[in-house]
């Protein structure tokens, strides 16, 4: 699978073709959602992005897959767009860098990071409203999947396979076969016989009424469960829920 990052049309797209003549089984097109103009509306960007995608579709006959980020007001708007464009896919998500300021030189400074650790519930949410869109479309889970859980809560959202990288950064290659073996287990001690039946008894249909999109409010305030801290400090006083100490 070759790989494009790009925000613009130009000459510099017929690297697709030329990928495609050197054996490339598929394309992902990641799409850099940059903004230019001032005066861009969020309409225009997005008819930015899917004329692009419909350029490249134009130039190959391999599948072409798109790699976007989670900047969207309406993610299901988004994929229906680019399915009416031709992509073959989805991979949800680009990686962002962390932008910072040097007090020193006073000047930006990027930062390219590891997705960090329990950083998922992005994705899933992002595949939750992608999948609202359109139920037929393939979806790749990208970014803060590194054990086999993560990669099982991906498919029950919706996703069809799942992407690696940091997870192998930090353990190497055998992050991906603890992965694997994990899902295999995790098919083993269910009441399905295959990893297919799995994920065809997974729910298709998440999102779209304003009670699933409530939840995200209501469910955390009606459930007698501590909030997780994900950088805890130290400290002699604890408190519940609900802000009291104990």
């Amino acid at each position: 699978i070759a790989s494009l990052n790009g925000s613009s049309s130009g000459q510099w797209l017929q690297y697709a073709r030329d990928m495609e003549s050197a054996g490339a089984d598929a394309l992902e097109f990641n799409l850099q959602q940059a903004v230019f103009d001032h005066m861009e509306t969020s309409n225009d960007i997005e008819a930015r992005m899917c004329d692009l995608i419909g350029q490249v579709r134009e130039m190959v006959a391999i599948p072409v897959a798109a790699k976007i980020s989670q900047r969207y007001t309406n993610l299901s708007s988004m994929t229906n767009q680019l399915r009416r464009m031709g992509v073959a896919g989805l991979v949800l998500f680009t990686h962002m860098p962390q932008w910072d300021v040097s007090t020193d030189r006073m000047h930006w400074t990027i930062n390219w990071e590891l997705s960090p650790v329990n950083s998922l519930g992005g994705i899933l949410e992002g595949i939750v409203c992608a999948r609202a869109g359109d139920q037929t479309m393939s979806i790749a889970a990208s970014g803060g999947v590194s054990t086999a859980e993560d990669a099982i809560k991906s498919m029950i959202a919706g996703a069809d396979v799942v992407m690696v990288t940091s997870a192998v950064y930090r353990g190497g290659p055998d992050a991906i076969r603890d992965i694997v073996d994990g899902i295999e287990r995790h098919v083993e001690l269910s009441r399905f016989q295959t990893l297919q039946e799995f994920r065809d008894a997974c729910p298709r249909n998440h999102s779209g009424d304003e009670k699933s999109v409530r939840l995200e409010y209501i469910d955390p305030l009606t459930r007698n469960q501590a909030y997780f801290d994900p950088t805890p400090v130290i400290s002699r006083h604890t408190c519940d829920s609900f802000g009291h100490q104990n």
